[in-house]
């Protein structure tokens, strides 16, 4: 019952407090938007008045009652603690009900900062610990003014409205209690009256009856409950008349269970013993599938070996045709180095005759430049004997005789590099020559690898040709195993068929039995049973 009106007051509750919540919340935003609205339209006030009174002068004192009297005419008046204050283009408070704070410069302030900086609006601030809500607008001197009050002062209305609605919802709570109380009477008394004749039922009485007083659901349930008991009694009557007949029927059946009982285990011990043989059979066969198995396996690594002794030939044979690939393409370019050095020997001898004729017209320019140096000699002679008229002829056989010295020099240098060169080029014929043999060996030693090369392509050939024949022989025995294999196993499946089959047999004998005596013990346990049902139907008042 408690539980009940629990419930039902937190239902009735949580509408109330929810109204009741966005209600105080609509009145607070509200409230605030109208206080800012109120806020800067007094300051639009304010600010046109003061700027009217600095038309004809420029001075503070005219201000300034202006700024109290915000504080004296309306806020003092509602006891609130409002007022106005103004400031000028950098932020100092110019005119302030507090002396103290007069003459601040509140730059560093944020809300200074968007005051200064946004020229006209409304500002939220925390002023001396409390939040504060003011309204500002600039004036045509440069300076602001600001009027603004505590939001606590501000916000008196709402917490009025709070305070109504903790009182509604306080009523609503005791009203909610009261309904719900007397609600779970018109539902609690009914379910107790059909609590109370459950109860007799289970005590055995089910004669018992619940007089429905209303026609809604518990009305219904009554009557469903009414109907139930009528139906007990119906089936209560009918199991007795069962009962009976139960426990005649479970004698005769103890009796037929006894003489199968005898019958299976004949059955049973005769299909143990065909198990047996069947078993013995079965291992046998298993044995020889074993021994099959492992010979097939190591007829399948035998051809595994074979098959990689094929591959490997295989792989060997395209090596070995390659190496005789390359040994025909060294011995070409053997050749063509043979034909190449033959060529330049013969560049070389033919370099050596030059060489020789060069020589040759050396030593004819060599014993020219002799024959010019005499002739000149014998011209300076001359001209010496001529005297002033040889004198010119003098010079120039001294030049011709510097010139055939110089010839004579050059003659004998030309002559000693003829002679270094045709050392070099007998040098080269010489090597050329030793060459021309190396290439030769080597041409004959490439040959007879390459010789060996095809006699090795061919052993090669030849063994693939044996492993694939054993390969054909190994994959038959394969064959022929796997079949035995298969053979055998279908003969072991068979036997194991016919062995299960005959477990089976002797299961289902000795299950049989077991089942017989499971009836024999069953029927006993039945008749008593029924025994027992007959007395606890006797127990109910119907």
């Amino acid at each position: 019952m408690v539980k009940l009106i629990s419930t039902v007051l937190i239902i009735t509750l949580i509408p109330v407090l929810a109204v009741g919540y966005l209600t105080y919340v609509n009145a607070y935003q509200a409230v605030y938007q109208l206080t800012v609205e109120d806020l800067k339209y007094m300051t639009h006030i304010k600010a046109q008045e003061i700027n009217g009174s600095l038309v004809t002068s420029s001075s503070l004192d005219k201000v300034e009652p202006i700024v109290h009297e915000v504080q004296e005419r309306y806020y003092q008046p509602q006891g609130m603690k409002g007022y106005a204050y103004l400031v000028d283009a950098e932020g100092k408070i110019l005119i302030h009900p507090d002396p103290q704070t007069r003459g601040q410069n509140l730059s560093q302030e944020k809300f200074m900062q968007q005051i200064l900086k946004e020229k006209v609006g409304y500002v939220e601030y925390d002023w001396q610990g409390e939040t504060k809500v003011a309204a500002f607008q600039s004036l045509s001197n440069g300076h602001t003014i600001v009027i603004g009050s505590y939001l606590k002062d501000l916000m008196t209305p709402v917490t009025k409205i709070k305070r109504n609605l903790q009182i509604i919802s306080v009523l609503g709570a005791v009203l909610a209690l009261a309904v719900g109380f007397v609600v779970v009477q018109q539902i609690v008394r009914p379910m107790s009256q059909l609590v109370q004749a459950m109860k007799k039922a289970e005590e055995g009485d089910l004669t018992v009856q619940v007089k429905p007083k209303c026609k809604d659901e518990i009305g219904a349930l009554s009557e469903m409950f009414n109907r139930m008991m009528g139906h007990f009694r119906t089936m209560l009557r009918e199991v007795h008349e069962v009962s009976e007949q139960v426990a005649a029927s479970s004698e005769e059946l103890t009796a037929s269970a006894h003489e199968s009982a005898k019958a299976t285990e004949q059955i049973a011990v005769a299909s143990q013993e065909i198990a047996r043989g069947s078993e013995s059979q079965v291992d046998s066969v298993q044995s020889t599938i074993g021994k099959i198995n492992s010979m097939n396996h190591k007829v399948k690594r035998i051809t595994e070996n074979v098959l990689k002794v094929n591959r490997d030939s295989e792989v060997a044979t395209q090596h070995a045709h390659v190496g005789e690939a390359n040994l025909k393409q060294v011995v070409e370019q053997m050749v063509s180095i043979s034909e190449k050095v033959k060529r330049t020997e013969q560049v070389i001898r033919e370099l050596g005759e030059q060489s020789s004729v060069i020589s040759g017209i050396v030593n004819t320019i060599h014993e020219i430049s002799q024959q010019t140096n005499l002739l000149s000699l014998n011209a300076a002679i001359e001209a010496a004997r001529a005297g002033e008229h040889g004198r010119g002829f003098a010079v120039v056989a001294q030049e011709v005789r510097k010139l055939a010295e110089q010839s004579k020099v050059s003659a004998e240098e030309i002559s000693s590099l003829l002679s270094h060169i045709n050392y070099e080029i007998i040098q080269a014929v010489g090597s050329m020559g030793e060459s021309s043999l190396a290439v030769g060996k080597g041409k004959e030693v490439v040959e007879e690898a390459t010789r060996s090369f095809g006699q090795i392509i061919h052993a090669i050939d030849d063994v693939k040709l044996q492993i694939e024949e054993v390969t054909h022989h190994a994959e038959d025995i394969a064959m022929g195993s796997e079949d035995v294999v298969t053979a055998g196993e279908l003969i072991a499946q068979l036997a194991e068929v016919a062995s299960a089959d005959t477990e089976e047999m002797a299961a289902a004998s000795e299950q049989q039995t077991a089942t017989m005596q499971e009836i024999n013990t069953a029927s006993d346990m039945l008749a008593q049973m029924a025994q027992q049902l007959q007395e606890q139907v006797n127990r109910f008042k119907i």
